[in-house]
């Protein structure tokens, strides 16, 4: 499930850097959770639910080291 997660959002990566967009490097900054609560239209407790069990599945502590795994995977 990780690796599908992961592979989805790294497909969704590349296909938003063949749009045409200000340039901000290969990571864009990270959406705060009321953002993704906002776009995904779901609350911000279901969005900090999930984020929590993905840092506890790949031991992250916070937001930094999920970059830093997603990094290492690629």
């Amino acid at each position: 499930m990780q690796r599908t997660l992961l592979s989805a959002a790294l497909r969704g990566q590349q296909a938003a850097d063949r749009s045409p967009k200000p340039s901000q490097g290969p990571w864009p900054d990270g959406l705060t959770d009321r953002a993704i609560s906002d776009r995904l239209f779901l609350s911000n407790s279901t969005v900090k639910t999930h984020i929590n069990r993905i840092f506890a599945k790949i031991g992250a502590a916070g937001r930094e080291d999920a970059v830093a795994y997603v990094r290492w995977l690629t």
